[in-house]
């Protein structure tokens, strides 16, 4: 037994106190610890949510933990487990030279064990962002490469929660959001503690243009991983989930703090969100900071990415208004 899930409950009135902690076994590193208070109304619900939340926030620290164990190791010693959690602690970056490097090490681990279908959902989702980032040339191909590896890993493990919210995403890239809602639903019955499984529902909801569902679904993996381990992308689709229902004020905290990642889809959505805002000497600022990740940005090129997308005319007015050219 690698680790170690520890946790207290203390109850005073009508209210209780739960706190958890994660342990390395073998070492007894604290590796994370989280508090929840919560009111008695309903004991059982309180109990699922807390369940759901705690297997949603220690998930990613196990991936982190592994990650640096493996590191640690010999290249050659490495198992294909030890490769895919080295691969997704640099996924969570969403940097392009450490992406680059997760696929090569997604790679090894199928190279190794061509049937784990883990690494075969998560090549695609590397492949997927590298795509969504403007990091590989031609994006039709790309998002076809990603959802053949997706689709590689259903072949070998239909019940891999990964490889149906991968598929799903690159259905919904393609307008097919009927298909692709399915198929993230799918992934979350199979796992409903899968924050990034539901922020990545809520995105697709919201392309779907079911927004009101959208905020829910996205505003409900902030809660259940608060800390946003995937370098900003949580808090960019609750607040672009807000810009699409034109709450602007509302989505512009989310929008100021999701850029910490310096993705070039977290500038668009605040860039547009600013110019709904009328801030347009700050949206110029974020303009000139996008323009340096990429090739600068222009609305004939988001139209056409957006093109299957409901939320698309109100976030290109947004862009328009802050001086994005055409």
């Amino acid at each position: 037994m690698r680790y170690v899930l520890e946790g207290s409950v203390r109850v005073a009135g009508g209210r209780m106190r739960v706190t958890t902690q994660l342990i390395d076994a073998e070492s007894g590193k604290h590796i994370c610890a989280d508090r929840y208070d919560r009111e008695l109304r309903d004991l059982f619900a309180v109990q699922d949510e807390i369940t759901e939340r705690v297997v949603a926030v220690v998930e990613p620290h196990l991936y982190a933990e592994e990650g640096f164990r493996a590191a640690s190791n010999p290249p050659d010693s490495i198992d294909a487990w030890g490769l895919v959690a080295r691969a997704v602690v640099m996924l969570n970056k969403f940097d392009r030279e450490q992406n680059m490097e997760a696929q090569a090490l997604l790679r090894r681990a199928i190279a190794l064990e061509p049937t784990y279908a883990r690494a075969h959902a998560l090549l695609g989702w590397a492949i997927y962002w590298a795509t969504y980032s403007y990091w590989l040339p031609d994006r039709e191909d790309s998002v076809r490469q990603a959802s053949v590896h997706a689709q590689d890993a259903l072949q070998h493990d239909r019940a891999d929660p990964w490889a149906r919210m991968v598929f799903g995403l690159c259905l919904s890239s393609a307008g097919q959001h009927e298909r692709a809602l399915g198929e993230l639903q799918a992934a979350l019955n199979l796992n409903p503690s899968f924050a990034l499984g539901h922020i990545v529902f809520g995105w697709a909801l919201l392309r779907a243009g079911h927004f009101d569902e959208a905020l829910v679904e996205t505003g409900w993996a902030l809660r259940m991983s608060p800390v946003d381990d995937f370098a900003g992308f949580y808090t960019t689709i609750h607040g672009l989930a807000l810009v699409a229902t034109r709450q602007f004020e509302e989505a512009l905290p989310y929008l100021r703090a999701s850029i910490a990642g310096s993705h070039s889809g977290q500038y668009h959505s605040l860039i547009s969100c600013c110019g709904h805002l009328g801030l347009i000497e700050e949206a110029q600022e974020y303009i000139a900071a996008r323009n340096k990740l990429g090739p600068p940005v222009r609305l004939s090129v988001l139209r056409r990415n957006l093109a299957h997308f409901a939320h698309r005319d109100v976030f290109l007015e947004g862009l328009a208004k802050a001086g994005v050219p055409e």
